[in-house]
């Protein structure tokens, strides 16, 4: 792995993951096998409701606690596969940051892994990924599998206090108002990693994609349970 420290708490990881073009392979073989399908599903909607619904892509959650119902041998490897890689690439950076930052809490990822594929035209507004009065969560990692499609880009707006609609940056990373709105940018390389705090003032926004497919795979760093 290779290190880019991008702001004091938010460190980029190039080359975490060995061969991400052939962990995108495996996803997508798993497609239609019906022995498979109850740890790693078909593509799904994925989408966001709150009145109208919005569809970024398609996600495949993974149903890991399921793993002993599969019953070829062949598609448990398959499965098991893809999850060691994602599980193990995300702690080997979880352990790197811990030791630059002096953490010394064990590293507690979430059991839930989604991969998520966003489709031309869409975008994820400015968040936090730590809910109001939600704790659990410490710290976010976003592991990008391809690199090969326009737009894209991931920014921060790290400011105190919560984030107004004005402060927002808009969904096109070029758009003349985000010089103002945004902190850093960046566009992640394939087999990439980003680690950074889940509270406030890390706001972040998954800019627009304007060709081709973003494939990527969220995590996080939970708080042991006191």
């Amino acid at each position: 792995m290779n290190l880019e420290k991008l702001h004091e708490n938010v460190y980029y990881y190039r080359n975490a993951i060995a061969d991400p073009a052939a962990l995108i392979e495996l996803i997508n073989s798993t497609e239609g096998e019906e022995g498979i399908s109850k740890v790693v599903p078909s593509w799904d909607h994925w989408e966001a409701c709150s009145g109208e619904c919005y569809i970024y892509g398609e996600k495949k959650n993974l149903n890991i606690e399921n793993m002993l119902e599969i019953n070829n041998d062949e598609s448990k490897e398959k499965a098991q596969k893809i999850i060691d890689i994602i599980v193990n690439s995300m702690t080997d950076v979880c352990k790197d940051f811990a030791k630059d930052k002096g953490v010394t809490e064990k590293v507690n990822l979430s059991p839930y892994i989604g991969i998520n594929k966003y489709k031309p035209g869409t975008f994820m507004g400015g968040h936090y990924d730590q809910q109001e009065g939600d704790l659990r969560l410490k710290y976010s990692l976003v592991a990008y599998l391809n690199d090969d499609y326009e737009g894209g880009e991931i920014s921060f707006t790290i400011k105190e206090g919560i984030l107004g609609e004005e402060d927002r940056p808009r969904e096109d990373i070029d758009h003349e108002m985000n010089k103002e709105k945004v902190t850093f940018y960046l566009k992640p390389e394939a087999g990439s990693i980003l680690i950074f705090p889940s509270s406030p003032p890390y706001n972040h926004t998954a800019h627009l994609v304007k060709s081709g497919y973003k494939y990527m795979v969220p995590g996080f760093w939970m708080n042991e349970e006191k």
